[in-house]
């Protein structure tokens, strides 16, 4: 099992995460090894998670929507523990707000991510590429 000495040379040099004083990475770092927390990090036999890489604007905005979902749930787990640390609600909530901001963005340009938001005009749900036929169909 790794130790903590482990923990600080898979964070620092493998994934290339400096340790905060605060130990809260940033959503991008988070959703990359799984864990929004660097002090509660543990990581699972030699596993080494890659970079997630988006290769036009649609998939830059749609991976800022998985990021900043990611580090909602994790601190949403931290609360229901630690209900009364007013960093993490601070925190929770300018998640909350960049996402709404950024999901707006995304609908705006690519149309509904969820299927309730596809009634402005008509049912058009069902239209346009699924994401496993890629962008040719």
């Amino acid at each position: 099992m790794y130790n903590n000495l482990d923990n600080d040379y898979l964070l620092k040099d493998i994934f290339n995460l400096e340790k905060k004083a605060e130990e809260v990475l940033n959503p991008k770092e988070g959703l990359r090894i799984g864990n929004l927390f660097y002090n509660l990090y543990q990581p699972y036999k030699h596993y080494e998670p890659r970079e997630l890489v988006a290769r036009d604007e649609k998939e830059v905005i749609m991976l800022k929507i998985q990021e900043l979902s990611f580090a909602i749930n994790d601190l949403v787990l931290y609360l229901d523990l630690n209900p009364n640390n007013e960093e993490m609600i601070h925190l929770f909530r300018q998640c909350s707000t960049e996402l709404k901001r950024v999901c707006e963005i995304y609908v705006e340009k690519y149309g509904p991510l969820l299927i309730e938001e596809d009634l402005k005009d008509g049912f058009n749900w069902y239209k346009g590429p699924w994401p496993w036929e890629g962008k040719d169909v």
